[in-house]
């Protein structure tokens, strides 16, 4: 009886089906938990690459309301309506002043909704919010006021105002004149990012906040998406698996059920699983590989066998694209923001260097010395000339050295016989390109701080080139600086941001290192009563920039 059953058709087509049916039932099972796994690790890259760009964005925003507030409160309107002690008509006139400065370029920038400075002589709250900015939910002004009065953390804080969540930005104002406590600060409401945020991720349940702390995940379901905003701020998503999975789901289950059917009908079952199912997921297995490689122009071409996978395929070539262009856009923001910066530190005008100047010509002008009044207008001519080229980020040492030596026939008309400045260079620094007032930014200082008149003040630059190394020194017989004073300058410079002091030499620095790397270095050496000294030293290949460069001049 078992020899008939085992040799009868019927079971040996059942062997058959389930040796058929078997391997690729375990091989679509394998294959379905590869697509999970692969299209939840895509999500998270998805979701990681949208955070950072809102946190690229967010930490712009904050920065550039940190340097806006420094700008308009330490301004002369600024003093005077923050350290105001009355608030009589004097008061209500500085304030106006400030809010006419506060207000001047607000549209001009993407910083916080809105902005606040707190007179604490006066008990008066000063509040004006962002002109470019929609918020959905705005903050009430009143119930700033109130969170403003109380005690809050200094710099940037994860605070609640009004049931509305803020990154709240508080700093206290320092100055000689100041005989209560005053501060100033912004906020940025987070209703509008956490909108923008959910709607660029597109999963419904998706949960967008802001904590003090790196959120981890508790929960299997949940993927939980943390990226770095501040040193204590983070932006972060709590995505649900099953959302991720939803549709993929199905198509999973239904592999299941076809290699059920398969078993009670025929072997032919086998292939048209193949074809409908199998197939389709390799394709898209393949294409996740080949983005997990980093081939970021891989897309899909073949033809889908079906509406759903169709889908998946147009779904996949999207993300792709997506992902590739959040990448290439956050390289272009940051390579904008590092020219913004260069640009910013290259082309400010010192007015009281110009103001200086100007004085200078209306003197010469009541003596009637028009060959001085000529040769200085020359030199002011050249100056902005030199300073406001627009080709170029470097200039051949020779267009600084003819602008250093403008600027001293200037200051022997303002300090006659008062300054000797001689010149020694190897033939090679001819052909170094250096940033625009590098050197004369240096020279200009010395003038500044330490040239009197009726005292002779020797000053002397030289430059040598050594090893690939070009060094500078711009020397000066002067009174010198004290140990202490001279150690904080040299720890300001190096500085990752800057505290507000020394702030010509600390973007001396952040220059020098963007033209030629960390080799880049500034160093100032002192004694009292022997002089100063300051070294500029980076690295420079001739053979590679310097004799092409000039021959292209």
């Amino acid at each position: 009886m078992k020899k008939r059953i085992l040799r009868s058709v019927s079971t040996k087509l059942l062997i058959i089906i389930m040796m058929v049916v078997l391997p690729f039932t375990i091989l679509a099972i394998v294959i379905g938990n590869v697509a999970i796994d692969a299209m939840l690790e895509q999500a998270h890259l998805s979701v990681n690459g949208i955070l950072e760009n809102q946190a690229i964005n967010l930490d712009n925003r904050m920065n550039v309301s940190a340097s806006y507030l420094f700008d308009v409160c330490y301004q002369e309107e600024g003093e005077a309506f923050l350290t105001a002690e009355s608030a009589e008509n004097p008061y209500l006139i500085e304030k106006s002043a400030f809010s006419k400065i506060a207000k001047e370029n607000l549209s001009l920038i993407n910083g916080a909704d809105g902005y606040f400075a707190y007179v604490g002589g006066v008990d008066d709250v000063f509040i004006w919010k962002s002109t470019n900015r929609y918020v959905e939910h705005p903050v009430e002004t009143k119930a700033a006021e109130e969170k403003i009065r109380t005690e809050m953390k200094t710099g940037w804080s994860l605070e609640q105002i009004d049931e509305t969540q803020v990154l709240l930005y508080s700093v206290k104002y320092s100055s000689y004149l100041q005989t209560h406590l005053s501060k100033y600060g912004g906020w940025i409401e987070l209703e509008t990012i956490f909108d923008e945020t959910q709607e660029m991720i597109g999963y419904e349940s998706t949960d967008i906040s802001v904590t003090e702390e790196m959120m981890y995940a508790d929960d299997k379901d949940l993927i939980i998406v943390s990226v770095q905003v501040d040193k204590n701020i983070y932006l972060n998503a709590v995505i649900r698996r099953s959302d991720i999975l939803a549709k993929i789901m199905n198509y999973y289950l239904l592999v299941w059920v076809g290699m059920l059917a398969a078993v009670a009908l025929v072997p032919g079952i086998y292939f048209i699983v193949h074809y409908l199912l199998l197939s389709p997921l390799k394709v898209l297995n393949h294409a996740q590989k080949k983005l997990q490689g980093g081939d970021m122009t891989y897309r899909i071409t073949e033809k889908a066998n079906s509406a759903e996978f169709e889908y998946v395929y147009e779904s996949f070539n999207k993300m792709s694209e997506q992902i590739a262009f959040l990448k290439i856009e956050n390289y272009e923001k940051e390579l904008d923001y590092q020219k913004m910066e260069l640009s910013r530190l290259q082309l400010q005008i010192r007015p009281h260097f110009l103001l200086n100047i100007f004085n200078m010509i209306y003197n010469l002008a009541e003596r009637h010395e028009e060959e001085a009044i000529c040769n200085t207008i020359l030199y002011l001519s050249d100056y902005f000339r030199y300073m406001f080229r627009r080709e170029k980020e470097l200039e051949l040492f020779g267009k600084e050295q003819h602008l250093i030596e403008g600027y001293m026939q200037v200051v022997e008309v303002r300090y006659p016989g008062s300054v000797e400045i001689a010149y020694e260079y190897d033939p090679e620094i001819g052909f170094v390109r250096v940033p625009p007032l590098l050197l004369h930014n240096f020279v200009e200082n010395i003038i500044k701080h330490v040239v009197k008149q009726d005292i002779i003040t020797h000053i002397t630059i030289n430059g040598m080139y050594e090893d690939g190394m070009v060094t500078f020194r711009i020397m000066d017989d002067g009174p010198g600086m004290p140990p202490q004073k001279l150690q904080e300058l040299n720890e300001s410079m190096r500085r990752k941001e800057s505290d507000g002091s020394h702030v010509g030499y600390y973007n001396s620095m952040r220059r020098l290192k963007h033209f030629y790397g960390e080799k880049a270095d500034i160093t100032i050496a002192s004694e009292l009563g022997e002089g100063t000294c300051v070294i500029v030293s980076f690295p420079y290949d001739l053979e590679e920039k310097g004799y092409e460069s000039f021959d292209s001049e």
